[in-house]
């Protein structure tokens, strides 16, 4: 089963208001409370990724198997490298280390799915990742960032427009900012039967 994860950016009573995502392969915002969130949903799971959000962490996730789908046919070169200018990116001992596969096809994905039906996999982004896999989403975690309205806030990437007349809200706990969180948030779940 296709759950996606996000933190998307939310204006209440503003429904054309961009679900902004990201800004610079970076997220746009502050919250330790979603990264805590990300990681207790996620741990044990199977992730699965495009290659700009897996360059943007850096490395495979721990306790997780990560998959990473791209179509570019180099990427197994540029993991299996350390870049001077991005000492971060996976070396070979990571890649052997760590529980990731790399796939290029959706097929793959599909497949894996199909195999165990009954195990959550995470879609953690980025935008194209979410577009590809929303039809076959089953349920979605998504953490609403509230943004004031004299707020601006960049990003450069977005999640997908969703019909929510499709999903039932099945959990919503809203939480004010603190010194860990820059803005108003909330984790929101939701299913699709």
């Amino acid at each position: 089963m296709f759950s996606l994860i996000a933190a998307i950016a939310y204006q209440p009573n503003t429904p054309d208001y961009p679900a902004i995502i990201g800004y610079q392969n970076k997220l746009p915002w502050k919250l330790k409370s979603d990264l805590a969130y990300f990681k207790n949903k996620t741990l044990n799971k199977t992730i699965l990724m495009g290659r700009k959000t897996f360059e943007s962490i850096g490395r495979p996730l721990p306790q997780r198997k990560n998959i990473v789908l791209t179509h570019q046919k180099k990427l197994l070169e540029g993991l299996l490298t350390t870049h001077a200018d991005n000492p971060a990116m996976v070396s070979e001992k990571n890649i052997k280390s760590e529980n990731i596969s790399i796939e290029t096809q959706i097929e793959a994905i599909l497949k894996i799915e199909n195999a165990a039906p009954n195990e959550e996999i995470f879609i953690i982004g980025g935008e194209q990742i979410y577009k590809l896999f929303l039809p076959y989403a089953k349920r979605l975690y998504l953490t609403r960032v509230y943004i004031h309205p004299t707020e601006i806030l960049k990003g450069d990437a977005y999640f997908p427009k969703i019909d929510l007349d499709q999903w039932r809200l099945t959990s919503e706990i809203s939480y004010p900012k603190d010194i860990n969180n820059d803005h108003d948030y909330a984790f929101t779940e939701w299913s699709k039967d």
